[in-house]
């Protein structure tokens, strides 16, 4: 009898134990690090780049695939760095 109820014991204590690391685990770590490293929500926005009257928009085409200017990319880079480490992201992402 006292040998089973010392089995009961370890077998409760495993199963608490367990129940505990699994919340740890799936309940706090995630919301920690939400609370730490909140997302970035101009990652999820569907709004089209905001383009200055008698700016030009290059569309590539399938016919002509063209590697951009690298000065042009560069200042592209340097008037909006916030979109273009989003851009980054996505591509980072994809792959």
């Amino acid at each position: 009898m006292a040998n089973q109820e010392v089995i009961l014991n370890v077998v409760r204590g495993a199963f608490s134990l367990l129940a505990i690391l699994a919340l740890v685990v799936f309940v706090v770590r995630p919301l920690l690090r939400h609370l730490l490293h909140p997302v970035d929500s101009s990652l999820y926005s569907l709004s089209l780049p905001d383009i200055e009257e008698g700016e030009e928009i290059e569309v590539p085409t399938e016919d002509a695939p063209e590697t951009p200017d690298r000065e042009k990319v560069i200042s592209v880079a340097r008037k909006d760095p916030q979109m273009t480490a989003s851009q980054i992201r996505r591509w980072l992402r994809e792959k």
